[in-house]
C-alpha cells in the first residue's frame, strides 16, 4: 500500500471506494462531503462561467474551499492549486444550491441569495480576471477546512 498521504486521501481513491455505484471512477459525487458539484456552466466563457454546487447535508459553507487541480497518471492530486476560493461564512441547508461565478461582481452586483419554495440559491463571485474551467483535464477540488490557523507572513 502506498503511504503517501496525497494518495491515501486523494479524491480519486475516495471515489473508487465510496462511489462504486456511480459506474465512474471520476464521479463528481463525494459521499464523505456535504457538497456535490452539479455542473460548470459556460466553461471558458469568462462573464458566464459558473460552478453550481448542491448541498447534500446542512452545513456551514464557510468551511469549504474550491480550487482547480490536475491529477497525475497514478491518480494522485497534483499539488499545483493555482487558484482557490474560500467561501464566506454562511449556513446552508440540504437541497440548497451554491453558485460560484469566476468573475468579479459587476456594478450593482454582490454576493446574494434567493429563497425559493423548496431551496435557497446562494450566489458568490470569485473575482478572478480570467476563466478558470477551460481545460478538460483539470478537476474541481473541494476541501473542507474544519480547523485552520493563520499567521501574518511578516511574523512567520
Amino acid at each position: 500500500m502506498d503511504t503517501n498521504p496525497l494518495y491515501e486521501y486523494s479524491p480519486v481513491k475516495l471515489r473508487k471506494k465510496r462511489c462504486a455505484s456511480s459506474g465512474s471512477r471520476f464521479s463528481s459525487r463525494f459521499v464523505c462531503m456535504k457538497l456535490e458539484v452539479k455542473k460548470i456552466y459556460s466553461k471558458g466563457a469568462y462573464r458566464q462561467e459558473c460552478v453550481v454546487l448542491k448541498v447534500l447535508e446542512d452545513c456551514e459553507i464557510g468551511r469549504y474551499l474550491i480550487s482547480k487541480a490536475g491529477f497525475s497518471d497514478h491518480g494522485k492530486v497534483a499539488v499545483r492549486c493555482k487558484q482557490a476560493y474560500w467561501f464566506p461564512d454562511q449556513k446552508v441547508k440540504k437541497g440548497d444550491f451554491v453558485w460560484l461565478y469566476t468573475r468579479a461582481a459587476g456594478a450593482g452586483e454582490q454576493d446574494f441569495w434567493n429563497s425559493g419554495p423548496k431551496a435557497t440559491t446562494y450566489t458568490f463571485f470569485w473575482g478572478l480576471g480570467m476563466e478558470v474551467w477551460d481545460n478538460e483535464w483539470e478537476y474541481i477540488v473541494i476541501v473542507e477546512a474544519a480547523e485552520w490557523i493563520g499567521k501574518p507572513v511578516e511574523e512567520a
